[in-house]
């Protein structure tokens, strides 16, 4: 209960947190004396894991916008699809929508209705390995974080790998919110919040106008930070 949440705040030596928003609420919650104690550790990237895709470049023929994961109904992508609905005819390439993981059927009804159903792709779910492939494969990568309270503290550990892989990130979620505050520190795309749909169709039509950018560099010093070798080296330093 609540009260044995806050014994075991006050009596803890450390706190770790994936999130400086998750930090933010407990300290709101129980006061700065806990807040010093915090220290916040986010997700990371395996630079190990992504060595198996360096080789791998984006579509040429198409603009390939990759989705990897689950994504049932409360992730309410409409506005995205809506988006890319209203980019019309094609510029430099047509667009293609593909989704690899378990995907509700409330989402392939929004997309029929949003009339871009026959962009999509539904690729069931894949081992680890081959969806980091279907990444690495992607002109651009979306996250969608699901509405709900706390969406501002979502950190899904797929936004991670999205950074190791190293294509740009359009994200559909709070643009105040931790993911995107990490995607913006990375310049690594734009996050979106569900109202700015004519914000949303823009940035995509000028990316889909671009030259592919294949095999992008994965070292700039901001995504370090996230490589799980980092974080290791935080929770050790930690622990000493």
């Amino acid at each position: 209960d609540a009260h044995w949440e806050e014994r075991v705040m006050n009596s803890a030596d450390a706190i770790v947190v994936v999130g400086p928003g998750m930090k933010r609420s407990f300290v709101d919650r129980y006061g700065a004396a806990v807040g010093e104690k915090i220290e916040v550790i986010t997700n990371g990237y395996d630079a190990a894991d992504l060595s198996t895709v360096k080789g791998i470049t984006p579509a040429t023929d198409r603009f390939r916008i990759t989705y990897v994961g689950t994504m049932a109904g409360s992730y309410e992508p409409r506005a995205f699809f809506d988006a890319v609905a209203d980019c019309g005819p094609p510029g430099k390439l047509p667009i293609e929508l593909r989704f690899v993981g378990s995907v509700s059927a409330d989402i392939k009804r929004m997309a029929e209705e949003a009339g871009v159903g026959q962009l999509c792709t539904w690729i069931p779910n894949v081992a680890h390995d081959q969806a980091l492939k279907e990444m690495a494969a992607a002109n651009m990568l979306l996250l969608v974080i699901p509405i709900g309270a706390g969406a501002e503290r979502i950190l899904t550990g797929k936004l991670f790998e999205y950074l190791g892989v190293g294509r740009p990130i359009i994200g559909l979620g709070p643009v105040n919110g931790d993911a995107a505050a990490i995607i913006n520190e990375c310049d690594a795309g734009r996050m979106f919040e569900r109202s700015m749909q004519k914000e949303m169709n823009a940035w995509i039509m000028s990316r889909s106008a671009a030259e592919p950018t294949p095999d992008p560099a994965r070292t700039a010093a901001p995504l370090v930070q996230y490589e799980r070798r980092h974080q290791a080296g935080q929770l050790a330093t930690l622990l000493h």
